[in-house]
């Protein structure tokens, strides 16, 4: 009698996995990571070796983890490990495990962060596009903080928790990713204690309806840690909390980003519109939910009751969304603008409410993409004061975007031309992003 091959154990475990009331996807995907695990084996090895018989350690290594999977236990606990922006992150009982939309937080932070306006840095002695102080409140593994003191290298940042334990693994996750000197952890109750200016404040805080608790997956329920979950009657206790203490820390001009729960966007829009703080977006995540809020010390005009804040969205539009409003600066003359509002067809890979990312039509290498704005501008030479930062931004989401189509390693070029002489076709600003085949300096 031949023994399984190693291919055939992983099936098995998936089978029970799914049997045990478990997604098949993810099924096999936690069947294939508890393997690797147990082995001490990346992807591409276990793929390798699937159709050879296992080392003869590996089924006593294995089937306990299975088992302690079937019982509904999460898979990061098993493994102790949760990836988040690229990074492992050390997890566990004490913390809630980050998870994928969570790191829209960081990207509205980078974009924020990257594009402060002049009057928030004024006296204050350091660039514009650069934070100086970030507060991470509830911070439990300490993904957000890490990962922003990470992009920020020049920045200092704060994280709070109510949970001693949350604290001790967040400034384990610090020291494995070599920030622990720019990241200091206070034990408080959201803000308390915590002195201004920031230049962001980000918050994953606690968004469940305490009611609906006990329907959650027996993962989270049964799992996570209830302090991180369970935010009142509403989901909602938390939310104004914050959003009574943070005015208090933000500078002028600095941001407030948020993540809530599903169902929430309305209210949470309400609650900052009462607020001092000004709604810039709410962002919904690939299934089109509203996730994040993003708003901003520092209200320039009062804000109407009918107004309503764009919704980022991270997948391509549909022709009949996104039409510019009477007051948009557009020019319908120009085939950008018309791209935009749906008359024309185009194929996007982002857009929020300042910049869209296309495809270019007639393309130059695999990767050939245009970071346009929304608002109609010309030339570079006619960017105004209600610019700054908007360049910083384009070249900013090009490298994400890069990064997302696979080039950012091999390397890409980002080309801003400037009138015809330089090259420019269209009048109306764009950064090309060019990447997938090898380019020489200077172009041709």
């Amino acid at each position: 009698m031949t023994s399984p091959t190693l291919r055939e154990i992983v099936q098995a475990a998936r089978a029970r996995l799914t049997a045990a009331g478990i997604d098949a996807n993810e099924a096999a995907m936690d069947a294939a990571l508890l393997a690797r695990h147990a082995l001490g084996w990346d992807l591409a090895r276990l793929l390798a070796h699937e159709t050879e018989a296992p080392p003869d350690a590996f089924t006593r290594a294995f089937d306990p983890l299975v088992a302690r999977r079937a019982s509904r236990e999460p898979i990061s606990s098993i493994v102790g490990l949760r990836e988040f922006w690229g990074l492992e992150f050390e997890v566990g009982p004490d913390v809630l495990a980050p998870r994928p939309e969570t790191e829209i937080v960081v990207e509205q932070a980078l974009s924020a962060g990257r594009g402060f306006s002049p009057a928030s840095a004024v006296g204050r002695g350091f660039s514009p596009a650069s934070p100086r102080l970030i507060i991470d409140v509830g911070t439990g593994s300490g993904c957000l903080a890490v990962c922003l003191a990470r992009e920020f290298p020049a920045a200092r940042v704060i994280a709070t928790d109510i949970s001693e334990r949350a604290l001790a693994v967040a400034a384990r996750n610090a020291r494995r990713h070599g920030v622990e000197s720019r990241v200091e952890f206070r034990r408080a109750s959201l803000l308390d204690g915590v002195a201004g200016p920031a230049d962001l404040v980000v918050s994953n805080p606690p968004y469940i309806p305490a009611p609906d608790i006990e329907g959650l997956d027996p993962e989270v329920r049964d799992w996570e840690p209830r302090q991180a979950l369970d935010g009142g009657a509403d989901g909602l206790d938390v939310v104004r909390a914050l959003l009574d203490a943070v005015p208090g820390v933000l500078a002028p001009g600095g941001s407030f980003i948020m993540e809530f729960g599903f169902g929430q966007a309305e209210a949470v829009e309400d609650l900052v519109r009462a607020s001092p703080l000004e709604l810039v977006r709410i962002v919904a995540d690939l299934q089109q939910i509203p996730r994040t809020v993003v708003a901003r010390a520092g209200i320039s005009r009062p804000p109407t009751a009918d107004s309503r804040p764009p919704t980022a969205d991270r997948r391509p539009p549909t022709a009949d969304r996104r039409q510019p409003t009477a007051d948009s600066e557009v020019s319908m003359s120009c085939l950008f603008c018309r791209i935009i509002a749906g008359e024309v067809p185009g194929t996007f890979l982002y857009q929020d409410d300042r910049l869209v990312v296309l495809q270019d039509v007639n393309p130059q290498a695999p990767l050939h993409a245009l970071v346009i704005p929304r608002r109609h501008i010309a030339t570079l030479n006619d960017l105004g004061p209600e610019d700054d930062g908007l360049v910083g931004e384009m070249v900013r989401r090009a490298a994400i975007v890069a990064r997302e189509q696979g080039v950012a390693e091999s390397g890409f070029r980002a080309v801003l031309n400037c009138n015809r002489e330089a090259g420019q076709t269209v009048f109306h600003i764009h950064l090309h992003l060019i990447g997938g085949r090898p380019m020489a300096w200077p172009p041709g």
